[in-house]
């Protein structure tokens, strides 16, 4: 984790060709959610289908052991940190700092998620948009009215335009004041934006709108429920959780179809304990195996042998 919006933070991810300017992810949050996600059977690209149980064992015991590594934070107002896994592991960061962390959204449209995701990790444009939208499924759960909004197009576009980049800066501005941290002024926040945001590494945006993409080969009404979910929950926290509230059929199916989600810690727990049950047969099947063998070796197998000969001789008529 790091401190306030703009500074440098070492604990920060390296940067990397994809992110250039760096990930702004901490290292030890990222870890941490990576052995949650662990936990379900799954990890960021194969997120649980329902909401995981963080207020119950084995999750919170977990999450407990972890507390005192991340006391500083827990008694910090001054860092900021952005993992799209936090999207899911949200609530369980409350359970480990005891307090809940005002959360700002940065939500993307769903094609340049898919084609980023595509471009990044060969994943096909379905999967990116089903993953997208079980991401947003599991944050829309986590969030509250105190919560903020913004589109990844807002930031964008204040890069370039004043007054798209003033309005942004209003809503930050209420959502600092509303969880009483200090405000940047506004030289402060154009030097953010210059040195946080550089809209030509976007590169996914053109995969997105080039009509020769895989997106040619989507059906209509799964492109369709994608782009109402997303004009939906532009319209703030309210619009993003009603978006989001539930996982409509056609998600349903290409998860099953993709065999997307990650089966849950308790059918983990189930298959860890039948796994440990087959290295238990494995272990006892090889005892008996060198048992028989030995026997097998010894003299009195081999001057009994004629005798069973005749025995198995017998049974035979």
């Amino acid at each position: 984790m790091g401190d306030v919006l703009g500074h440098d933070r070492p604990d920060d991810l390296e940067p990397a060709p994809d992110n250039p300017r760096g990930f702004f992810e901490s290292r030890s949050l990222t870890g941490f959610n990576d052995q949650l996600l662990a936990s379900l059977g799954g990890d960021w690209c194969h997120p649980p289908l329902l909401p995981p149980r963080w207020s119950e064992p084995p999750l919170l015991d977990q999450i407990s052991a972890q507390r005192q590594q991340f006391a500083t934070y827990a008694s910090r107002r001054d860092w900021v940190d952005k993992d799209p896994r936090l999207c899911i592991t949200l609530p369980a960061l409350q359970h480990l700092l005891l307090c809940r962390v005002p959360v700002l959204v940065a939500l993307r449209e769903p094609l340049e998620v898919a084609a980023s995701l595509q471009l990044r990790n060969g994943f096909a444009i379905e999967r990116g948009l089903a993953l997208w939208f079980l991401y947003n499924h599991h944050l829309a759960a986590a969030l509250q009215p105190s919560d903020q909004l913004f589109t990844y197009a807002d930031l964008i576009q204040a890069v370039s335009d004043p007054a798209a980049a003033q309005q942004v800066f209003e809503r930050l501005a209420g959502f600092l004041e509303g969880h009483g941290y200090v405000v940047p002024s506004p030289a402060t926040w154009a030097q953010i934006l210059t040195q946080r945001v550089e809209p030509g590494l976007n590169r996914a945006v053109h995969v997105a709108q080039d009509p020769v993409s895989d997106r040619a080969g989507l059906s209509p009404p799964l492109l369709q429920l994608m782009q109402e979910a997303y004009r939906q929950a532009c319209s703030g926290v309210a619009g993003h959780r009603q978006a989001f509230g539930s996982l409509p059929r056609p998600i349903l199916e290409l998860c099953e179809q993709l065999q997307l989600c990650a089966p849950g810690v308790q059918q983990q727990q189930r298959c860890v304990h039948q796994e440990q049950a087959l290295a238990e047969c494995r272990g006892q099947l090889a005892w008996e195996q060198q048992r028989l063998h030995a026997l097998q070796c010894s003299t009195s197998w081999q001057l009994t042998a004629p005798l069973r000969w005749l025995m198995d001789r017998r049974r035979r008529r």
